[in-house]
């Protein structure tokens, strides 16, 4: 008897997620862009509307909405994201875009044992320049000698 409790229990689970959408955006297609209102806690404001890629004075399509949404998403420097459209007095559209972002350094150690011991660390840092990069810095030893890299990703 319990295993149809789960199997239902998993099956309503499921169904849920499947009836969420997005949102729904067709009152807004085709009306122009009047103004994208950006606000975040560290992050350059430039920077996302450079990674939103809607502009103002651009027709809006939900598609590239959807899409431009998701373009923040990956960023992967926001704790949270909220987004809202207003449709102004003058027929256009006002996008507004909350960010709650911050920075994060994350470390990441490990050691081998066998025929050859060594141990390294390597740290991973987020937005510490407000700019949305990463950053790479790796130093391990070993019996063989010591090793260190740097690098970074900017999109």
């Amino acid at each position: 008897m319990n295993k149809y409790k789960l199997v239902l229990f998993v099956f309503l689970f499921l169904f849920s997620f499947l009836s969420i959408k997005a949102g729904d955006f067709t009152a807004f297609q085709g009306k122009t862009i009047g103004k994208i209102n950006i606000k975040t806690e560290r992050i350059e404001p430039t920077i996302v509307l450079e990674k939103f890629g809607l502009k103002e004075g651009q027709i809006f399509n939900e598609q590239k909405y959807i899409k431009a949404q998701e373009n923040l998403h990956n960023m992967r420097i926001f704790k949270k994201l909220d987004f809202s459209i207003e449709e102004t007095s003058n027929n256009t559209l006002t996008i507004n875009i909350t960010g709650m972002d911050g920075y994060y350094i994350f470390p990441l150690a490990f050691a081998t044992g066998g025929s050859k011991r060594g141990a390294g660390i390597t740290l991973v840092g987020g937005n510490l320049f407000k700019k949305g990069e990463m950053l790479f810095l790796f130093g391990g030893i070993g019996e063989d000698g010591a090793m260190t890299s740097v690098g970074g990703a900017y999109d």
